[in-house]
């Protein structure tokens, strides 16, 4: 694992959501897995609503997927190049 970012408030405990993306580099195999905090409520007149998509990342790092189950990284695998979307989300209870 090669850790690419870590924000000062990173903590475990913190990330609400995990995304995965294959990157597109010769040589062996390599994904970048994103750590996110929980999206901000979206504040309207009425009442506040939940966060949309994912919140501020908290950390990035580069795996070779061995820590990663392989239904996500078949999906990832498979959306490799595309542009949008080209991350798949790993959920958090998943390992």
């Amino acid at each position: 694992m090669t850790e690419i970012y870590r924000a000062a408030s990173y903590a475990p405990d913190r990330v609400a959501k995990r995304y995965i993306r294959k990157l597109l580099e010769p040589g062996p195999e390599v994904f970048r897995v994103f750590e996110c905090a929980a999206p901000r409520p979206i504040k309207t007149r009425y009442r506040d609503l939940p966060g949309i998509g994912a919140g501020p990342t908290l950390r990035e790092y580069d795996t070779d997927g061995a820590e990663v189950p392989r239904g996500v990284l078949k999906a990832a695998r498979k959306r490799a190049g595309q542009v949008i979307p080209d991350a798949v989300e790993w959920p958090l209870n998943s390992g």
